[in-house]
């Protein structure tokens, strides 16, 4: 039995040179390197991964942000909660972003309660954002 090798380049992200080993009278047989049959369509096709939707669109194992082809989608950036920037492109800011809700910057210093609500180290009126406050004379 002759074996021809063939290259195939398959555009999934980035390209991919996959070698193809066929025998030419089995090659409906063959499988490919990622794991479709040659009868398979979608071994030929390509769908882009998007990356809020819970799918796994690109049929590559991998869903919405754990999908490589998502890493720099702005929905997948977290937001940095103290940088006046929107990092994750949703036009909500810092403590104005819900994913920001439970961060230690975004939580109000009670100015009375002995506590360090902020997370800053520094305790009711010794935290800068009590100046002013009835609380602190």
């Amino acid at each position: 039995m002759h074996l021809r090798s063939h290259t195939l380049p398959v555009f999934i992200g980035i390209c991919l040179l996959v070698t193809l080993i066929a025998s030419p009278a089995r090659a409906q047989d063959l499988i490919f390197a990622d794991g479709f049959e040659s009868g398979n369509t979608s071994a030929w096709s390509y769908a882009p991964e998007q990356c809020s939707n819970g799918l796994d669109d690109d049929d590559d194992g991998f869903f919405d942000c754990d999908d490589f082809d998502c890493l720099e989608d702005p929905s997948c950036i977290p937001e940095i909660c103290d940088d006046f920037v929107d990092n994750d492109g949703d036009g909500l800011f810092d403590c104005d972003d819900p994913e920001c809700t439970n961060d230690p910057v975004c939580i109000p210093e009670i100015c009375d309660n002995g506590i360090d609500d902020d997370g800053d180290t520094f305790f009711d009126c010794d935290d800068f954002e009590c100046i002013g406050d009835p609380a602190c004379p």
